[in-house]
């Protein structure tokens, strides 16, 4: 519920999105998980983190070479 009210988009919306990450990964991406105090819940397994950690790092150089282009085209 807090992740879909920071994308603001609806609790439904983000479980289907969940969902087609999971069918379209190569290995499960969340848990999830039903009942308890906040209702239903998911929880990234250890690809899921990796799959993460692997694109903060492919934004990281890509934000690199755009500022190092950008660099080059302002001295043109």
């Amino acid at each position: 519920s807090k992740a879909a009210k920071s994308l603001n988009i609806s609790y439904k919306k983000a479980w289907q999105m969940l969902d087609a990450v999971n069918k379209s990964a190569k290995k499960p991406v969340t848990i999830n998980s039903i009942g308890g105090k906040g209702g239903r819940g998911a929880e990234l397994t250890e690809y899921g983190k990796s799959l993460v950690n692997a694109f903060d790092e492919i934004n990281k150089n890509c934000w690199a070479f755009l500022d190092t282009e950008l660099a080059r085209i302002e001295k043109l």
